[in-house]
């Protein structure tokens, strides 16, 4: 990573390379602060962390620990971090992937910009709506080789998917059969829980309910609360058969409920 770094590159990692008890400021400089006298120059790195910070529309405090932020701001955060180190190639690995809309705009503008300076930039992604945006050459890997190696110029998305899977995109998936049943595995009536205010909702067994919304708009607070993470109230709930919400995780796991967190890497996993 030195020897990369010396020579321009920079990576932003799909897996977050920050320290939460560090300032923001501080995990932007590290392994690069500049130094006066051979002590770290904090004025310095202020100054250079926050215009890195408003390359990316990051706009708290330096001083506040990464641990306090959401897990798009501490995207945000890598993102600038990169940025601190005024690469001359990018490399960006799901750059989006806890971004919301508008800090995805802002990131898409940012690298449109820096594009438009000279910078080489490898874009990483699934989300082919970006690529199409973005890019002008691209690269197609499938089982670990190269399907593609061209300019966008004349080709869609369905053509990439093409190459992707080695297949057309109708073909992907069979046709698609209701599975729900009338029993119901989850009833709440006024459900409220952190941002989440008299919600009701009914869940039937052998049914996908999708919950849609933009970043930190109480999504996590809905599933936390039904999960029994958080406080919640109700004026009526049922789950798979039991009166009421659960207590706590313990009684939710027993009720046959289990929850993925957005952030896998702090709340979902335990890295001794």
């Amino acid at each position: 990573p030195a020897y990369a770094q010396q020579a321009g590159i920079a990576v932003v990692q799909q897996e977050l390379s920050l320290t939460a008890s560090l300032s923001i400021a501080e995990n932007i400089g590290l392994g690069a602060y500049p130094r006066r006298f051979g002590l770290l120059d904090y004025p310095e790195l202020a100054v250079r962390a926050r215009a890195a910070c408003d390359l990316v529309g990051l706009h708290e405090p330096l001083s506040m620990p990464v641990g306090n932020l959401s897990l798009g701001r501490r995207q945000m955060v890598e993102i600038a971090k990169a940025l601190y180190r005024r690469p001359r190639v990018l490399i960006l690995d799901e750059p989006t992937s806890s971004l919301s809309a508008t800090e995805t705009k802002v990131l898409t503008d940012l690298l449109e910009r820096l594009r438009g300076e000279g910078i080489a930039i490898l874009y990483i992604s699934h989300r082919l709506n970006e690529v199409m945006a973005l890019c002008q050459h691209v690269t197609v890997l499938k089982d670990g080789t190269c399907t593609a190696d061209r300019t966008l110029e004349g080709t869609d998305a369905s053509g990439l998917v093409r190459l992707m899977v080695g297949r057309d995109p109708g073909d992907l998936f069979p046709h698609w059969q209701p599975s729900a049943s009338a029993a119901s595995a989850i009833s709440v009536r006024n459900f409220s829980a952190g941002l989440m205010r008299d919600v009701d909702l009914d869940i039937r067994t052998g049914e996908v309910l999708g919950i849609g919304g933009l970043v930190g708009q109480g999504q996590e607070d809905l599933l936390l609360g039904l999960y029994g993470a958080i406080p919640a109230r109700t004026a009526s709930a049922t789950v798979n058969g039991a009166s009421g919400l659960p207590a706590g995780v313990p009684k939710a796991n027993a009720l046959g409920l289990a929850y993925v967190p957005a952030d896998r890497k702090r709340e979902g996993l335990h890295l001794i």
